[in-house]
């Protein structure tokens, strides 16, 4: 079972000092980040197992069936489909707060919502035993640690290692952000599983970084709402239409063009705010899996 703490109130306490109401500092095991006040409120903070893709059974099955298959190239596929909630051990900081006003978050379901208000801090060294069976495989940990190293230095949120049977859309606003321990960047981001609209509840503000020394990755998102942003009923949107799947989908690289300069020259209308997102991030103590 997870390790629960549950920060409520408007004080945290810090080397026995009481920290100013403007901001928070919160504790997570061996890391730390500061936040406004009222997002500190409620915040949930969590040591959450690795849940990785088999267990055991399964994974014996799966390289039982991949063994015959280079035998028999039309032997049948035992592989599973991995969730959003398959990852490495971390330290989770939920953020009810944050969640946008009407929208339900649910603490137990965050693990397996990509838009949860949440900082996720990962032991970066099991990302590639989450998508097996939990087991420590050095080769294929040492790949999977130059991957996620070059995600965060060619700022691509496409090299995520969380899976989503999605891809990411509207991908805008890159910034790189330095915080204590290492860096990453952040970017406005929404998972589409088809073409479809920018949407309230789904565009998301997404954090990606790497401690220094390569042993904590870390993934944060929160939902962002712009006024103008499309509801899910919304059709019509920058002169675009919903009302013709085919001619949509046909125009959606000119559609996601537009929101892309349209989330641009709206970003500072942002909310919650991009720059206090910013500044949470980059306050973040995170040098070292302990």
């Amino acid at each position: 079972m997870p390790l629960l703490v549950c920060l409520l109130g408007s004080a945290l306490v810090v080397g026995g000092q009481a920290e100013d109401d403007a901001a928070k500092r919160i504790t997570a095991g061996p890391f730390s980040v500061t936040a406004p006040a009222a997002w500190a409120d409620g915040v949930i903070v969590e040591k959450v197992p690795m849940s990785p893709v088999y267990d055991q059974r399964a994974w014996q099955e799966y390289q039982a069936a991949e063994a015959k298959r280079k035998i028999s190239p039309q032997e049948p596929a035992a592989d599973l489909e991995p969730s959003y909630e398959n990852r490495p051990e971390h330290w989770a900081i939920r953020f009810p707060k944050l969640a946008l006003p009407g929208q339900h978050f649910a603490p137990k379901e965050a693990g397996g919502d990509p838009t949860a208000p949440q900082i996720l801090i990962h032991k970066a060294v099991d990302w590639a035993g989450a998508y097996r069976d939990g087991s420590f495989d050095a080769a294929a940990s040492r790949k999977m640690t130059k991957k996620l190293r070059a995600m965060v230095e060619d700022r691509d949120p496409k090299k995520s290692p969380v899976f989503m049977d999605a891809e990411l859309a509207f991908v805008a606003g890159r910034k790189k952000l330095r915080f204590s321990g290492g860096h990453g960047f952040r970017v406005l981001a929404q998972w589409n599983t088809e073409a479809d609209f920018v949407r309230k509840g789904r565009l998301h503000y997404l954090f990606l970084g790497l401690s220094d020394d390569g042993s904590c990755q870390i993934v944060a998102t929160f939902p962002i709402d712009v006024p103008g942003l499309p509801e899910d009923s919304t059709r019509e949107h920058l002169g675009f239409s919903t009302t013709s799947d085919d001619g949509f989908t046909k125009r959606f690289p000119k559609y996601e063009r537009a929101v892309k300069e349209w989330l641009t020259a709206n970003a500072a209308k942002a909310r919650p705010s991009l720059t206090e997102l910013d500044a949470m991030m980059s306050s973040l103590d995170v040098r070292k899996w302990q």
